[in-house]
């Protein structure tokens, strides 16, 4: 982050120490069945994943702000598409190396290195279900 950023190294590692957050014990937070007791009655709630994830990162703490997106994207069950900014393309390799040794099934979780067109072409392609940035 700290390359490509402008972020101090001392304000990088702090946010680094955070992303573990993200994807450890999210788990417990992402039931795909809820039973929810409302006015009316019961309440039954299946979670079914949604399809394809596009994240576009910004220049600016780009893992800080992605770490959380990608995980809950993964519990939801959504593979991931994950394009950097290419003003500061190298600020996610590192976290795409870590989520890549996780040993997630091949295609599940994609980086993706470009410019605007192809952050462009990702949003219009109808097979993305849900894109956030």
């Amino acid at each position: 982050g700290a390359l490509n950023t402008g972020v101090s190294v001392a304000l990088t590692r702090l946010i680094a120490g955070s992303l573990k957050g993200a994807f450890v014990g999210g788990e417990r937070s992402t039931r795909w069945e809820t039973r929810v007791e409302g006015t009316f009655g019961r309440i039954d709630c299946s979670r079914r994943p949604w399809g394809p994830v596009v994240i576009l990162a910004p220049w600016n703490v780009p893992g800080g702000s992605v770490a959380p997106k990608v995980a809950a994207a993964l519990m939801a069950g959504c593979p991931v598409i994950l394009k950097p900014s290419e003003w500061a393309p190298l600020g996610l390799d590192l976290f795409g190396r870590a989520v890549h040794k996780a040993g997630l099934p091949k295609g599940v979780f994609q980086l993706l290195h470009g410019a605007g067109d192809l952050g462009e072409a990702l949003v219009a392609d109808t097979r993305c279900r849900a894109v956030n940035f």
